[in-house]
């Protein structure tokens, strides 16, 4: 995997390191793997804001993405229950 390599070469607390946990969280919440992409966009920020401060560019878009995925996991959920009712509504 490239994280792994990005690990082994700059070490865990690296910017780029944060770069790709950002990327993996944007494809995890394309697949809509959730709970991976919190756990990365987690990590990101913490290697942002500890590596580069709280004011970064980084650490705005990254919390931005991190929004913009809680938001799309509450609508794919709200999405789901309505779908699963207008079923149980039709099969009355």
């Amino acid at each position: 995997m490239c994280l792994q390599l990005f690990l082994q070469v700059l070490g865990k607390y690296h910017p780029d390191v944060a770069k790709q946990l950002n990327n993996l969280a944007l494809l995890c919440q394309n697949q809509g793997k959730y709970d991976e992409v919190e756990y990365y966009y987690r990590r990101a920020l913490e290697i942002y804001e500890s590596k580069l401060g709280a004011d970064d560019p980084n650490v705005a878009k990254t919390k931005n993405n991190q929004l913009v995925a809680q938001l799309s996991q509450s609508l794919h959920t709200h999405t789901s229950v309505l779908h699963t009712l207008t079923l149980t509504t039709v099969r009355m």
